[in-house]
């Protein structure tokens, strides 16, 4: 089945965002419905009414967190659900994924890259952001120091 007989949800408080992805959904990756919300509350309403493909989540009012769409993994468990979102934390990024999301996707990527982004989760792959491989600067002290350690060692003589 084409994406032309697809349908999406846009669930964010921010109307720009929105109107982007919107434009990519429909005229990149053939999307013939889209539905928008700008919370939580209405974006269940909205998934609850209608056959849903594919539904893109901001964390926005209404939320706890990335943590919150296992709520709607729950209910909805054939949607394909993404998290699409300024924060790159590590911490955000595997919440969302223990939550059951098919992919975290950094609003900051830019247009292309998000839109292959978007493309891969919609083709069945699990996408995450590369910084997910690296660990975080805002770990954990022992994990920051471990990090440096294990960056270090290969470059430090034995005496030093």
């Amino acid at each position: 089945m084409g994406y032309s007989t697809k349908s999406a949800l846009i669930a964010d408080n921010d109307e720009f965002f929105r109107m982007a992805l919107r434009t990519v959904l429909t005229s990149t990756l053939g999307f013939s419905h889209v539905l928008e919300a700008e919370n939580f509350d209405r974006a269940i309403t909205l998934l609850s009414e209608n056959k849903i493909d594919l539904a893109v989540f901001d964390l926005m009012p209404g939320m706890a967190g990335p943590g919150s769409l296992k709520g709607v993994r729950d209910r909805f468990p054939d949607l394909c659900l993404v998290m699409a979102t300024v924060s790159d934390r590590r911490e955000d990024i595997l919440l969302a994924l223990q939550a059951g999301v098919n992919g975290y996707i950094p609003k900051n990527m830019g247009l292309e890259k998000f839109s292959s982004a978007l493309k891969q989760i919609i083709g069945g792959t699990v996408y995450v952001p590369p910084s997910i491989a690296s660990p975080s600067i805002t770990g954990p002290v022992d994990e920051i120091v471990a990090t440096a350690e294990s960056e270090l060692a290969p470059t430090l003589t034995p005496r030093q």
